[in-house]
């Protein structure tokens, strides 16, 4: 089904890649941020790294069963939200435990961006 404002849906499905790319970008100028200031192992950064991925890696195919059943906008715009609440929490993270929690929420949230977006896109010709 196609929607009735092709422009808009694509301009949507762009802005959120942008988001969930660009936050997923961020944690590469992050990780040696935090390696300091909370004397991370490169083996805690790279558990880091792999909650986040792992998350979103994991949640891609629940998140389409969930955009079959209530729409890909909805899961995509939630999806959206959690990623943004996940990374804004880790502001208030003050050591491993909580910013891999908060990584995981992101990741998750960030799983229903990368199969969602691409149909959506495909409509606005």
């Amino acid at each position: 089904m196609a929607p009735q404002r092709p422009r808009a849906t694509l301009a949507a499905s762009c802005f959120a890649h942008f988001m969930h790319d660009g936050c997923s970008d961020l944690l590469y100028i992050l990780f040696p941020v935090w390696a300091q200031e909370f004397s991370l192992s490169f083996a805690q950064v790279g558990l880091l790294r792999t909650a986040y991925s792992g998350a979103l890696a994991l949640f891609q195919v629940p998140a389409g069963f969930l955009a079959e059943r209530w729409g890909e906008p909805r899961v995509l715009a939630a999806g959206t939200f959690l990623t943004a609440v996940g990374f804004f929490c880790i502001g208030t993270a003050g050591g491993f435990v909580p910013l891999l929690l908060f990584l995981t929420i992101a990741g998750f949230g960030s799983g229903t961006q990368s199969g969602r977006t691409t149909s959506p896109g495909t409509w606005a010709r």
